[in-house]
Formats: C-alpha cells, sequence, structure tokens
C-alpha cells in the first residue's frame, strides 16, 4: 500500500535579527504568517516574505515555511 500526503496548511516564519542587548546576545523576534495557500510556489512565498522584510526594521535573517500534511494509507 502507498502512503498519499495531502497539504493541509501552510505558514511562513520569518526571523528577524533586531540587534543585541545589554549582555551581547542577539534580539531575534519571528513572524508568523499563517494561512499561506499551502499550493503556493516556494518562490512566491520567498519573494512575499522579502516584501515583507522592507516593511520591519530587523534585518531578516531567515526565511521558513512550516506544512502540515495528512497522510493516507491507499
Amino acid at each position: 500500500m502507498a502512503i498519499r500526503d495531502f497539504k493541509q496548511s501552510s505558514t511562513l516564519l520569518m526571523k528577524f535579527n533586531f540587534g543585541v542587548d545589554s549582555r551581547g546576545n542577539d534580539i531575534i523576534k519571528v513572524l508568523n504568517l499563517r494561512k499561506v495557500k499551502p499550493t503556493a510556489d516556494h518562490q512566491a512565498v520567498y519573494d512575499t516574505a522579502l516584501s515583507i522584510s522592507t516593511l520591519v526594521d530587523g534585518n531578516l535573517t531567515e526565511v521558513l515555511r512550516q506544512e502540515v500534511l495528512e497522510l493516507v494509507n491507499e
């Protein structure tokens, strides 16, 4: 039997560096955008993250995409 996967949801996570604190540790904040179309192309999601990053004071350090898949045994 084969296992098939069905994309249920997708989330865009963007990590920003806002400098360092008084102890010298990086100040990292994560922006989560839910309800990304599961069928959206990775390049389109990445380009969206770059566009959004221009509106944020911190430096974009990482772009992540988190997906939830339903696994079905057929």
